[in-house]
């Protein structure tokens, strides 16, 4: 348990300390880390009980996660962002793209 506590803190402070230029993928691949060690603590925590060494790297691991929290909101809404700009630019693009279809065509044979 302790070397999940120490994973779980060290890697939430990489974490943190890139954050400003951390993308998306990285975010993603910390989230999916994150997950796995924390699933294995539940599995231990039945087994053992934190000890009060880790209490402080637990809620020093919380309030890193709400500046994370925070990034990923940001990433969120700078992509929602990108994505509403992009239907607008589509729908006026189609708004002035012709879209007449021609039926037939003619061909003149004269020399």
């Amino acid at each position: 348990m302790d070397k999940l506590i120490h994973r779980l803190y060290d890697m939430t402070r990489e974490m943190v300390e890139q954050l400003e230029t951390a993308e998306y993928e990285e975010l993603e691949r910390f989230v999916d880390e994150r997950e796995r060690l924390l699933q294995e603590l539940k599995e231990l925590r039945s087994q053992h009980q934190p000890q009060d060494r880790h209490q402080e790297m637990i809620r020093q691991v919380l309030a890193w996660d709400r500046i994370i929290e925070g990034r990923m909101m940001q990433l969120k809404s700078e992509a929602a962002g990108r994505l509403r700009r992009l239907r607008e630019n589509r729908i006026q693009h189609n708004a002035y793209s012709p879209t007449y279809i021609t039926d037939g065509v003619y061909i003149d044979k004269r020399k």
